[in-house]
């Protein structure tokens, strides 16, 4: 087999845009199937400066939608946990 690196997919382009790349033709196939087929799924984890005050908290806005929306659970997150808020 040889080594063939090229993008797969891009990964959330509205949010970071990280490509996702195979070194190897049958990697790439599959998976890029997998993709295709909704066999994958997404985790974001948040690095914090702080101790996180609560065990898990979740987002429910759509990371590809409205960015003022999500800003806005942010914001509310943030003021609920005692954290400084700026507002623009």
């Amino acid at each position: 087999m040889a080594t063939n690196v090229r993008p797969i997919h891009r990964l959330d382009k509205t949010t970071s845009g990280i490509l996702l790349f195979g070194k190897h033709t049958l990697a790439q196939h599959s998976v890029s199937q997998q993709m295709t087929a909704g066999q994958t799924s997404k985790v974001y984890i948040a690095l914090i400066e702080r101790e996180f005050p609560y065990k898990k908290e979740s987002f429910s806005s759509p990371l590809t939608g409205s960015r003022t929306l999500l800003l806005k659970e942010a914001l509310v997150l943030m003021e609920k946990w005692g954290l400084p808020v700026m507002n623009a």
